[in-house]
């Protein structure tokens, strides 16, 4: 067999096994969905078959779907969420799609077959990209091991929390899919890196409609659209937010500059008015995050691609050239882009316009919070000392973990920052702890239950972590709930029960009511109570309030146990599902409130360091490193895109300085995504990369 030949076969044969185990995993996971099993199989299955057919549904489908596909706060799961299930599913479509028959594969495609055509490269890797690909995966995989050993193994139970073993996987997962989109990328950009650009572009555009029109809703729904004096933070659908951090202000400063991009590259006076709309709307979402991290990291890139714009136009590519990267009229393949550059006449007339289009749309946001009498953002501001005091002091903290020689090297492990925060750390106690427990033949809890414990001696953080569950709101009646309980604690313990107009971390209209626990002889006893408070009112049906229900603890050192929970208002006699706790922490979510230091480093270089070790830091900044030399150097075809590309890059780097984002596994594989993507981009020094066999025509 010829080396290409058996090259061209082996690399098939590697991709329909890459496929076949991402499929299979997808599956699996569906299967023990806790809610919705069906639905989740018919989901994996559809977006495989999807990704599979589709030429390069992936690069689109991925980014769009990222900001919304995940129902934690309803299924109640942490480790494992929808986006997981949808994006394990189409990436074994894409694997399938590149292990398909050449012909077939072509055929589907709209591409011209070429010889030898298969899922492979022939052009090789260069060796620093195969290094630091390799140091980075082989840096992830000890420090799972590391994060798990430090745990005492994987544990049982799929609701684990941030201070659980299975916290390693949640945030290691993101690096290792993020791995496996490297030869999808590399497959993209060889079919043609401008229309990759386009297809990631449009991917990270459709998801930035989602997350303003959620916020929009968020805003409409509590504070009001334009109430800046309200302290009130917009979240979007960023479930990992519900012990704060920092994931909105990530994905913002990584999706922002691809907005700028559809209001340059747009053609009509009508599609260009849209995209404006969309700028519009977008810097109205950035401002009332009321995030420093997210001001600084939109306005200092934007302020980079302005330049870049103003000093060299974006052009489009000649109309000879199809989507496909090949030229219409000779059937040969298009190995080059035009850039604005090298075909002047080509340039986009409207390029300088949209630098002065969001120099106004700059102006709007800089005017938006001085609408109010009291700005909640003018507070902020004006507190920044004070802040970057604390998160100093915080930062000295995490840095005086005690560590060994191994630890520094390799890091204590992935995840492990919060468990080892709260052991290790003074004054960095969990505020809460939540824990459920089966039933036991012989021991303290002869039932499935759940206990809630509050910190001991730390008062201000009282009440501020709590389990939760979304309830229907029930307008005009008041809730009454049935609880069965015990306090192991030898004074009584507080539990306040609460139905709340939340959409996450803000408590709007609430009924509540104060259960005193005694410390009781009998194992358990039922209390009735009704809460107190005003009515809920009709909502209006463009922007309802959701509704949570929380049950936590007000006295420091208080310790409760819950086995049955029952929840009624009106004529719906029972709003909470899996309220006997059978089905272990299914469709019950934790979160915080005011307290969410000890859940975060707060920088990503840090997290980095104590996670990761020197190592571990080392290969992520000549990851970055490789990245921005791409960029720099990339070629006529994916020039215009680079610069968009980095500026997403810069973006999530400034945004690291002041929090944590690979604690937030859907940002974390949107940067190790569009990282991956740029290393792949051809430069001026090389040809582009051509498929097995292939040859110019």
């Amino acid at each position: 067999m010829r080396p290409a030949l058996k090259s061209w076969s082996s690399g098939r044969v590697a991709c329909a096994a890459t496929a076949a185990a991402s499929l299979g995993v997808a599956l699996w996971l569906a299967f023990h969905h806790p809610v919705w099993p069906l639905g989740a199989l018919l989901v994996v299955v559809s977006c495989c078959i999807w990704a599979t057919v589709w030429r390069g549904f992936w690069l689109v489908a991925i980014p769009a779907a990222l900001p919304w596909m995940d129902f934690s706060p309803w299924t109640g799961s942490l480790v494992v969420s929808e986006f997981d299930l949808f994006l394990l599913a189409v990436l074994a479509g894409a694997y399938f799609r590149l292990a398909r028959p050449a012909a077939r594969r072509i055929a589907a495609g709209g591409r011209p077959a070429m010889e030898g055509d298969a899922c492979p490269r022939a052009d090789p890797v260069d060796r620093v990209q195969l290094t630091v690909l390799g140091l980075l995966l082989l840096s992830g995989l000890i420090g799972l091991a590391r994060g798990l050993s430090d745990a005492g193994g994987l544990g049982n139970g799929w609701y684990q929390g941030y201070a659980d073993p299975m916290n390693s996987l949640r945030v290691a997962k993101s690096l290792l899919l993020g791995l496996m989109c490297v030869v999808l990328c590399r497959d993209a950009v060889a079919d043609g890196a401008a229309f990759a650009g386009r297809q990631l572009a449009t991917g990270m555009l459709l998801g930035l409609v989602t997350v303003a029109v959620a916020v929009v809703w968020e805003r409409l729904a509590y504070p009001g659209l334009f109430d800046f004096e309200t302290v009130y933070r917009a979240t979007g659908l960023f479930w990992e937010m519900h012990v704060g951090g920092g994931a909105i202000d990530a994905y913002l400063a990584m999706a922002m500059p691809w907005a700028w991009w559809a209001v340059s590259v747009a053609r009509r006076p009508w599609s260009r008015v849209a995209c404006a709309a969309l700028a519009i709307v977008l810097i109205y979402v950035c401002v009332v995050t009321f995030s420093r991290n997210v001001y600084i990291a939109v306005a200092l890139p934007a302020l980079g691609l302005a330049i870049a714009t103003w000093l060299r136009p974006i052009g489009h590519p000649q109309r000879s050239t199809t989507e496909h990267g090949w030229q219409a009229s000779s059937g040969r393949p298009a190995t080059a882009m035009p850039d604005a550059a090298a075909n002047p006449a080509r340039r986009l007339p409207g390029s300088r316009l949209s630098l002065l289009i969001w120099l106004l749309l700059a102006a709007v946001a800089l005017s938006l919070p001085h609408w109010g009498g009291g700005s909640f953002l003018l507070n902020r501001l004006e507190n920044t000392g004070k802040v970057l005091d604390a998160r100093l002091v915080h930062w000295q903290q995490a840095l005086a973990l005690p560590l060994t020689t191994a630890d520094r090297i390799w890091g204590i492990g992935i995840g492990r920052f919060p468990a080892r925060y709260d052991r290790d750390a003074p004054k960095g106690r969990f505020p809460g702890q939540i824990s459920w427990h089966a039933k036991q033949r012989e021991g303290a809890f002869d039932r499935d239950a759940v206990k809630l414990w509050a910190l001991l001696g730390r008062a201000e953080s009282a009440a501020s972590y709590g389990l939760t569950q979304r309830v229907e709101i029930v307008p005009g009646v008041r809730y009454q709930i049935e609880l069965e309980l015990r306090s192991p604690t030898p004074t009584p313990t507080v539990l306040v029960a609460e139905v709340c107009e939340r959409h996450l971390l803000y408590d709007w209209g609430c009924q509540y009511g104060l259960l005193r626990v005694f410390p009781d002889p009998s194992p358990w006893h039922r209390q009735t109570l009704q809460l107190q408070g005003p009515m809920f009112q009709p909502q209006p049906w463009y922007a309802p309030r959701l509704g949570m229900f929380m049950l936590t603890i007000l006295d420091a050192g208080g310790e409760v146990d819950v086995s049955h929970v029952r929840l009624s208002a009106g004529d719906s006699p029972d709003l909470i599902r899996n309220g006997d706790f059978t089905e272990q922490m299914a469709h019950w979510f934790p979160a915080a409130q005011y307290h969410y230091l000890p859940w975060h480093v707060d920088s990503l270089y840090l997290e980095l360091l104590v996670e990761r070790g020197w190592t571990g830091l080392v290969v992520f900044l000549a990851l970055v490193l490789l990245a921005m030399q791409r960029l720099w150097h990339a070629g006529q075809a994916s020039r215009s895109m680079a610069r968009f590309l980095a500026a997403s890059l810069w973006g999530v780097l400034l945004v690291g300085a002041f929090g944590s984002v690979i604690d937030a596994p859907r940002i974390a594989f949107l940067a190790c995504l569009l990282a991956f993507f740029a290393i792949q981009l051809p430069s001026d020094r090389e040809k582009m990369p051509l498929r097995a066999g292939a040859f110019r025509a």
